[in-house]
């Protein structure tokens, strides 16, 4: 009896050590740096809001990294990220949360080229360093561009394999139609507006690493289209979030796969009203068909 119990007990230790942890890392912004242009956000609120969401499917306290504000520079994510690849382990779930500003880049790789005659652009998301335009000698350099996030996701899959995933969700706008939108008959107050149309030159295309592209092996959900403006979510009280940050702690729960969540955030966009008419707003969801049927949680 004393030797089953043995075997019981180190069955259960090897189960233990081989279970699935889940891993988050969340970035917010409201206020950028003072000298980069960008307009304020309500970015550190969908921090408040995201949290939560992943503690109720299964993520622990102390495997949940937060930056926000001057903590959110391009270094201190990127280290963020990377310390998961000795952290996390075969089989493991890591969700990776942006909510700022985002914007359309110059492509040195040509990889955009290849993809859509019609977008010589690439996309990046903007941490707290990083300017707005060219002004004192900035060439783009703490910028995140869609080629080096992908690379930072690579490493990532490569460390938690085919068992593994990968969850990312962008709450900024690609390109847009303004930093705040422009005022019409519709609109009687501000908009606030996670973007620019102001594309971002890169005039030293040399100096920049370049990365090859990569197989997407994880699902990415981005708050709108190339084409479209990301508008925050005004509550009834004055408290703001990030459209996708709303809906995806609304309608996020274990056991479901991406096709499900994808029709669930939908559907609460078409309850959530925009500024006016004329203005659109469509999640966009990247991902293999492979993992189409695949729980995220």
């Amino acid at each position: 009896m004393r030797k089953l119990l043995t075997i019981i007990c180190c069955t259960l230790g090897v189960l233990s050590a081989q279970a699935q942890q889940k891993w988050a890392v969340v970035v917010g912004i409201s206020d950028y740096a003072q000298e980069s242009g960008w307009s304020k956000l309500s970015g550190t609120n969908d921090i408040e809001l995201i949290v939560p969401v992943l503690h109720r499917v299964g993520i622990s306290e102390q495997n949940i990294t937060t930056l926000s504000d001057a903590q959110a520079t391009k270094q201190n994510i990127r280290n963020a990220l990377l310390s998961l690849t000795e952290r996390a382990s075969e089989g493991d779930m890591i969700y990776f949360h942006f909510s700022g500003h985002g914007q359309q880049i110059t492509d040195i790789n040509g990889d955009e080229r290849l993809l859509d005659s019609l977008d010589f652009w690439d996309e990046s998301i903007v941490p707290y360093d990083a300017r707005i335009d060219n002004a004192g000698g900035y060439d783009g350099e703490n910028h995140i561009v869609d080629d080096e996030l992908n690379n930072i996701l690579s490493q990532l899959k490569d460390c938690i394999g085919e068992r593994g995933s990968i969850l990312v969700v962008l709450d900024a706008c690609h390109s847009g139609g303004g930093t705040r939108g422009e005022a019409d008959e519709e609109v009687e107050e501000e908009l606030f507006v996670r973007g620019t149309a102001n594309r971002f030159d890169i005039l030293h295309p040399e100096n920049k690493e370049q990365f090859e592209p990569v197989d997407v092996r994880w699902v990415c959900i981005s708050a709108c289209l190339e084409h479209e403006q990301n508008f925050e979510y005004k509550m009834q009280d004055g408290t703001r979030y990030g459209r996708l940050s709303y809906a995806l702690s609304s309608v996020l729960a274990t056991k479901m796969n991406i096709s499900e969540l994808e029709q669930r955030i939908r559907q609460l966009y078409n309850m959530m009203p925009l500024p006016g008419k004329r203005y659109r707003q469509t999640p966009n969801v990247d991902y293999n068909l492979r993992l189409k049927d695949k729980p995220i949680f």
